[in-house]
């Protein structure tokens, strides 16, 4: 258990909250987001992943 009070599974959990920041700036830069998908380098998305672990 770690100083947030989750263990390893609630942490795991929570993941892919680490995503939403590069999301809405990639969001941000479409310019009709209901036509276009807006999307993020996979090897960034990695990183991010294996970062917030």
């Amino acid at each position: 258990m770690t100083g947030t009070g989750l263990d390893e599974a609630g942490r795991t959990a929570f993941l892919p909250l680490c995503l939403v920041e590069p999301y809405l700036a990639a969001l941000a830069k479409v310019r009709d987001p209901l036509r276009q998908v807006a999307s993020i380098n996979p090897l960034y998305r990695l990183w991010r992943l294996m970062r917030s672990r």
